[in-house]
């Protein structure tokens, strides 16, 4: 009885992924059908161009090392700034609607009291939203919540429903806009400044589909630039979590050579699923100075699984296509992750994702449909607040699925 109730829960899914995927498909379609003017402008003014009035804004996923030493100098990272204690940095990969996850951990961790003041936060997509609010601490947990469990969240399952994806991406666009201003108010910009001002560090990433490079946003810098940039640090938050095809591009102003023209930015999960370090350090193994003498540790919350799902695939596009776009995913993220686990060192990497145990407890629950609806992040939610205060909420290494194989070793550290 209990395999038929699994197999009969998994073939509702199966219906559901494939038709939200047609839909997803026909909306991609419709929404190529718009055609919106745009300024031409040539590679080299791209490679070179500036925010106007913030020309230390961003930098490139895939920069140059002597880009990268320009855009760190003066900070934390390039050791100029002194501090105490842990140099810690949290990083937040995307996830849609299972952002719920992220958003529970950090109020869980809050709970235990062991949550520790940021050097740094990275978000990306879902993440990407988490992030200036993890960023500025506790004191921001409520509206954290609010956003992934309360009636925000009511709001992006009307967004997220079936017939949603009938509507104009642009429209669709700017519900996601006038969520994510609901929470960028002046204080919040004000806050994430003074933290700026300190060497602190809030980088999020969005994708330009004219470069075809993933771009790292400095949002203190752009912040600290005065309230007249409020719009832009919405519009980056925005352009990170748009799903391309189900939400509209983000057009951003900026100029080179003299002249200004408007970049097409979308999810930062488009080019990395979590934003960890550039990839200048990767290449070079290059480090990054941390405050002499002060521990660096790396967490990483990841709003998505890691692990395999088995499933006999039914054979034709909407079916393996998703497929193919799930298993891309992880393997993505999971590149990364044991990239940074060689390079930050035993010790110093930690790591939290959606596990089997949510999954189970889905079980249990067969009136529960993954998506961008209340009940269902809400109890995501909750299981990552109580994994957070569990006893081992960490793990200290990316696991391996295959007969029992541990991580392999790490030998490189943070200089």
């Amino acid at each position: 009885m209990g395999f038929n109730r699994d197999a009969q829960r998994r073939g509702r899914l199966a219906v559901a992924a494939r038709q939200s995927f047609a839909l997803f498909v026909a909306a991609f379609l419709l929404a190529a059908c718009a055609y919106i003017p745009r300024e031409p402008f040539t590679a080299q003014e791209q490679a070179i161009a500036e925010i106007p009035g913030i020309p230390n804004a961003r930098f490139w996923v895939d920069g140059s090392d002597a880009e990268l030493r320009e855009f760190v100098r003066g900070t934390a990272l390039s050791g100029a700034i002194s501090s105490t204690g842990s140099f810690d940095v949290l990083a937040l990969s995307g996830g849609a609607y299972d952002g719920a996850y992220g958003a529970g951990v950090i109020n869980g961790w809050t709970a235990t009291g062991t949550r520790p003041k940021f050097a740094i936060v990275t978000g990306v997509s879902a993440g990407a939203l988490i992030a200036p609010l993890a960023f500025l601490g506790p004191a921001y947990d409520a509206r954290l919540q609010e956003a992934f469990a309360g009636t925000a969240a009511q709001f992006l399952g009307d967004l997220g429903g079936v017939f949603s994806l009938l509507g104009t991406a642009e429209v669709r666009r700017q519900s996601l806009v006038e969520l994510v201003d609901a929470f960028v108010d002046f204080e919040l910009l004000r806050a994430v400044a003074a933290e700026h001002a300190k060497g602190r560090r809030l980088f999020v990433v969005t994708t330009n589909l004219d470069a075809q490079r993933g771009v790292v946003w400095d949002m203190g810098a752009i912040a600290a630039a005065g309230p007249q940039y409020r719009d832009l640090f919405r519009d980056v938050l925005v352009a990170s979590a748009s799903i391309p095809g189900v939400f509209g591009p983000t057009y951003i102003e900026v100029q080179a050579n003299g002249r200004r023209f408007r970049e097409m930015h979308i999810d930062g999960g488009a080019t990395t699923q979590v934003f960890i370090l550039p990839d200048v350090v990767f290449a070079t193994g290059r480090g990054l100075s941390t405050p002499k003498g002060t521990p660096a540790k790396l967490w990483v919350v990841i709003n998505n699984r890691l692990s395999p799902e088995f499933e006999v695939v039914e054979s034709g596009i909407l079916s393996e296509v998703p497929r193919a776009f799930s298993t891309l995913i992880k393997a993505s993220a999971k590149g990364t992750l044991y990239a940074a686990t060689s390079y930050v060192g035993p010790g110093h990497f930690h790591l939290t994702f959606i596990d089997k145990g949510f999954d189970d407890l889905l079980k249990t629950m067969p009136g529960l449909q993954p998506g961008f609806n209340a009940p269902y992040m809400q109890t995501l939610f909750r299981y990552g607040y109580d994994k957070a205060r569990s006893v081992q909420p960490w793990l200290l290494s990316v696991p391996l699925p295959g007969n029992g194989l541990k991580p392999r070793a790490t030998i490189a550290a943070i200089q």
